[in-house]
């Protein structure tokens, strides 16, 4: 089950907004049906554009769907840090420690995710819902390898090295 899951997220990190198939591309179908077959995808994501980009409170939904398929408990005493949300998927992500500020008050929920981001947030779902996502020296070798590693930021390149352990 884990595994499924983590490929449905990569799979929504790759097509970066997910749609009801308007604007998928065709490598993307068979993903796209695993994703949605497991209940990742939201209706409120769904009905959009594969083509465009997906924003910070929109991608919590998906996340949140994820840790509570992942027998994640519920998250308990929720407080809104945030000025400029109110959504409840960002609220419960924010208190299970999985989503930040920027700076703290502010969530920036318009805001389009950045891939750094998706895997900051995909990693700490998944440590929320109590999984190992340990990296060894050698796992951290192979990830230093791929051309652009070098441009992900230090506060991001851990994760970003787990999700593509773990892809």
């Amino acid at each position: 089950m884990k595994k499924i899951l983590i490929s449905a997220v990569a799979v929504i990190i790759a097509l970066s907004q997910t749609a009801l198939a308007s604007g998928l591309s065709s490598w993307a179908e068979a993903g796209y049906d695993s994703v949605n077959s497991v209940g990742l995808i939201p209706y409120s994501i769904a009905v959009n554009d594969f083509s465009g980009s997906i924003t910070r409170e929109e991608f919590c939904e998906p996340i949140m769907n994820m840790y509570f398929m992942l027998s994640g408990p519920e998250p308990q005493g929720i407080e809104c840090a945030f000025e400029d949300t109110d959504n409840a998927s960002v609220i419960k992500a924010y208190s299970l420690g999985i989503v930040h500020g920027k700076p703290e008050t502010k969530f920036c929920p318009g805001d389009f995710i950045t891939r750094q981001e998706m895997a900051k947030t995909i990693i700490g779902t998944l440590t929320a819902a109590g999984i190992n996502t340990h990296l060894t020296t050698e796992d951290l070798e192979k990830v230093c390898a791929f051309e652009d590693f070098g441009d992900t930021d230090d506060w991001a390149a851990t994760d970003v090295a787990k999700n593509v352990k773990y892809e």
